[in-house]
């Protein structure tokens, strides 16, 4: 048999089967079955305990047989088995039993009235079982099977028995002390040194400094000796302009002669080459996000918009206003191809912020109508600010 102990300290457990005394309407425990007692340790609260019982001992059919416990040890500490409360009075077919007193003899009594048994309820002991089916006399082989017996008529419906009364709610178990904490754990030996990382990229040059002022102007040298005047030519007079002679007379116009007859057509001249692409610059930039909300993913547009006329994508640019701890990826996608912009993609690496430089060479035609969506394929953690800086020719 197997008992669940719920708590209390080692201690030595006991147990024998009691035969009842027959009566099944107020049965009481008469005579122990077992010559000698079985015995088990307690040792942990919440643990299932195996008696172990005597194989030779006889049973019979539809007879109530009570099995009792008994502990010893333990400090004179209570415990607790996990069992049935309010079984113990006839209302209730006195199937829990318990000693009035204290039984200090080893073991347990051979027959039942040696303990001074009493019915009592919220013991929590209601141990017992019933043995029902076949009797096979010990060693008897089973014999065959007998004909089928005709089937009786039926009994007339007995009465109702009486509701039996509901039982006092047990007391509450005490709780039970907290344990101590254990020691902290000795402080672990410091790892070795990681390697040393990469050297970082160069630099950008730094811009070329202000143009210096304009020194001061030098003194004005000493003036040089005058030179000495040559003599002057006498200027010779001018003569005068001779008076404009009188303009001839028209001649007659002269009348005017036949319109000749239509020459014929000529071949069609050769197919000029293709003019030059035009070269007036179409850039704008689209806001992103606010200026304070952290970055989320969105596959499906942070922004999305219609191209108000047709122009070429030759390049794109982003600015980040406060970098991520991670990656940030923007690109832009033809919304109804589906198809992301080949050379689109603007990325920003953990901690970097700032404006990225236009990536020239996309090359895309992009007609009037057309709806463009713009992604944010991956959000830094904490980046703020985004803008996506698109540039093209009409």
């Amino acid at each position: 048999m197997r008992v669940r102990h719920a708590s209390g300290p080692s201690a030595t457990l006991y147990a024998n089967v009691y035969e009842s005394n027959g009566d099944q309407q107020n049965p009481q425990p008469q005579t122990a079955l077992l010559a000698t007692t079985a015995t088990a340790t307690i040792n942990n609260a919440d643990e299932f305990i195996t008696l172990s019982l005597d194989n030779n001992m006889t049973l019979t059919r539809n007879n109530i047989y009570y099995i009792a416990l008994k502990w010893t040890g333990g400090g004179g500490n209570s415990y607790t088995f996990y069992a049935t409360d309010w079984a113990s009075n006839e209302t209730l077919h006195s199937l829990a039993w318990k000693s009035n007193g204290t039984y200090s003899t080893t073991g347990l009594p051979n027959s039942a009235s040696d303990g001074n048994p009493t019915s009592s309820g919220g013991i929590q002991a209601a141990f017992w079982f019933q043995i029902f089916g076949d009797q096979i006399a010990p060693g008897a082989a089973t014999g065959a099977a007998g004909a089928q017996g005709a089937i009786g008529e039926a009994g007339a419906q007995g009465e109702t028995g009486a509701q039996g009364t509901t039982g006092t709610q047990g007391e509450t178990g005490a709780q039970g002390t907290t344990g101590t904490g254990g020691a902290a754990g000795a402080a672990g030996a410091d790892g070795k040194d990681g390697a040393a990382g990469a050297q970082g990229a160069q630099g950008e040059t730094g811009a070329a400094g202000a143009r210096g002022e304009t020194g001061a102007a030098g003194a004005a040298g000493a003036a040089g000796a005058d030179g000495k005047d040559g003599a002057a030519g006498a200027q010779g007079a001018r003569g005068e302009t001779g008076a404009e002679g009188a303009a001839g007379a028209a001649g007659a116009a002269g009348a005017a002669g036949a319109a000749g007859a239509d020459g014929k057509d000529g071949a069609a001249g050769a197919q000029g080459a293709a003019g030059a692409a035009g070269t007036t610059v179409y850039d704008f930039v689209i806001a992103c996000s606010d200026e304070t909300t952290a970055l989320a993913i969105n596959n499906a547009g942070a922004v999305s918009f219609t191209v108000p006329r047709t122009f070429t994508l030759y390049g794109v640019g982003a600015y980040l206003k406060t970098p991520g701890s991670s990656v940030t990826i923007v690109d832009i996608e033809n919304k109804e191809s589906g198809k992301v912009i080949d050379g689109s993609a603007i990325i920003f690496q953990a901690g970097e912020r700032g404006h990225k430089p236009l990536v020239d060479g996309i090359n895309y035609l992009c007609n009037a109508g057309t709806e463009l969506i713009i992604r944010i394929t991956a959000a830094g953690t904490d980046a703020v600010g985004l803008k996506y800086h698109i540039y093209g020719t009409l």
